[in-house]
C-alpha cells in the first residue's frame, strides 16, 4: 500500500460539492463528470474497473499536476503519487478525491449510497444491516412524510 496522499473519504464530501459547484474550466468539468462515474460505479459494484482506471490515469496525467498511476498488482489495487504544490483549490479538490477514491479500494470494496430523502452520497455505518438516509434529519424527514402522507389519505 503506498503513503496516505488525501483525507480519508474526502470523496464522498467532493461528490456531494458538485451538484453545487459549476465547472469554470473544461479540465474541471472532466473531473467532475470522473468523479461521478466513478460515484456511480462504487454505488453499483463497490469498485472500479480497470477501463475506469483507465480512465483516471489519462485524466491525471494529461495535466501533469502531479504523477499518479494507479494499477493491479498481483490481484489488488495499487497507487502511487505526488501531489504538485501548484494546483488550483478546485483542481486540488477534484484530484485529492479521485486519489482518495482509489486509496479506499486499496483496503477493498467500498459500499457507498445515495439517500433516499436528498440524494447525498454516504457511507453507512459497517454495522447497519439497511441504510436508506445519510442522516436521521433526513430519516426523520421521510418519515414525517409518508405519516402525512398517510393522514392525508384517510380524509
Amino acid at each position: 500500500m503506498s503513503p496516505q496522499l488525501a483525507k480519508e473519504n474526502f470523496f464522498v464530501l467532493i461528490l456531494n460539492q458538485i451538484k453545487n459547484e459549476e465547472a469554470q474550466t473544461k479540465e474541471e468539468t472532466q473531473l467532475q463528470e470522473l468523479l461521478l462515474e466513478i460515484g456511480e460505479a462504487l454505488l453499483q459494484e463497490g469498485t472500479i474497473n480497470e477501463l475506469l482506471i483507465k480512465k483516471i490515469n489519462q485524466a491525471l496525467q494529461q495535466r501533469h499536476y502531479f504523477d499518479l498511476c494507479v494499477q493491479f498488482n498481483t490481484g489488488e489495487l495499487v497507487v502511487t503519487s505526488q501531489f504538485s504544490p501548484s494546483l488550483s483549490r478546485v483542481d486540488r479538490n477534484y484530484i485529492e478525491a479521485i486519489v482518495s477514491v482509489v486509496e479506499a479500494l486499496e483496503k477493498g470494496p467500498i459500499e457507498i449510497k445515495r439517500c433516499e430523502q436528498c440524494s447525498e452520497w454516504f457511507l453507512p455505518y459497517k454495522r447497519a444491516k439497511v441504510s436508506k438516509f445519510c442522516s436521521k434529519k433526513c430519516r426523520n424527514r421521510a418519515n414525517y412524510l409518508i405519516n402525512k402522507e398517510k393522514n392525508n389519505d384517510h380524509y
